[in-house]
């Protein structure tokens, strides 16, 4: 019944209230803090331009070994909402990354170092009701592994793993009167990883079963760039099983999160204070849930 109410309440909007557009009934809690536009309004007009480009060198050693060099030059335009706030910097980026590629009968390995500079980064918080933008730079380094290792046929074992320092450097909130240089890069872990051994089985003709199940690690993070509020490490569970009947009839049983972890991927990085301990706002990853799948090749 209070459903129906509040349905009806929405066609019929009241004007009894300032800034409830449905005049602040009590059954229809959703819209009584609705902004109303006044009629004034300002034009946003920006103009930029930048060239991106990259360069590099492969080489390879002998056959099962290779190595690699990279340069690149990134660039963006601002968002929306900076240039709302009247922040109108280009992110730039400069890349550097090199590495190892290693490939044998029963493995395949990659390994790439690589530093980050990041120049004109903006972001923006609201703190007592008003916005305070944080501008300046960044750099980051680390090293990124990924392989497979194949020791018997149907087996494969894969991985990959990611080690990162990134910190804000020349980085200036509150007007350029706080330094940030220093503070961890918001959303970034230091460490991250996935696993997955895999195994598929021929069962004659064009049939053939395969499971899978996959680890994966996210170390903690920050979700502000003033390192106030902490996102948790956390681990995610996945499995599935696949049956090709032939080569036209799929089935698939795919499991997600299977032992229902609770973890935050982003917080509120636009408001902070009561954010800061206790309940916070944040974006979790989805729970436990399975799926069942069947496709057919035409």
């Amino acid at each position: 019944m209070a459903a129906s109410l509040g349905r009806r309440h929405a066609r019929k909007p009241c004007s009894d209230g300032p800034g409830g557009g449905f005049g602040r009934q009590p059954r229809t809690l959703y819209d009584n803090g609705d902004a109303q536009l006044n009629g004034t309004f300002r034009t946003i007009r920006y103009r930029g331009n930048a060239w991106s480009w990259t360069g590099g060198v492969n080489y390879d050693l002998t056959r099962q070994i290779g190595a690699f060099v990279r340069y690149s030059r990134g660039n963006s335009f601002p968002f929306f909402d900076n240039l709302r706030d009247g922040i109108d910097v280009a992110p730039q980026v400069d890349s550097y990354e090199g590495g190892v590629k290693v490939s044998t009968g029963i493995a395949n390995l990659y390994a790439t170092l690589f530093h980050n500079t990041f120049d004109g980064l903006a972001t923006t918080v609201i703190t007592s009701g008003a916005p305070i933008a944080s501008v300046g730079g960044a750099k980051a380094t680390g090293v990124e592994f990924e392989g497979q290792l194949r020791p018997f046929d149907g087996f494969t074992l894969s991985g990959s793993a990611t080690y990162l320092d990134a910190t804000y450097r020349d980085f200036f909130t509150d007007g350029g009167r706080t330094d940030l240089t220093g503070n961890r890069v918001q959303r970034q872990p230091k460490w991250q990883w996935r696993v997955t051994p895999a195994y598929d089985l021929e069962l004659g003709g064009d049939a053939k079963a395969g499971v899978y199940a996959t680890i994966g690690y996210i170390g903690d993070r920050f979700s502000d760039v003033q390192n106030a509020q902490v996102l948790p490490s956390f681990y995610k569970l996945d499995a599935g099983i696949t049956l090709d009947l032939n080569r036209q009839v799929q089935f698939q049983v795919i499991g997600d999160n299977l032992t229902d972890e609770i973890g935050l991927t982003e917080g509120n990085p636009r408001t902070l204070g009561s954010q800061g301990s206790g309940t916070i706002l944040a974006r979790p990853i989805v729970g436990r849930s399975i799926r069942f799948a069947a496709a057919f090749k035409f």
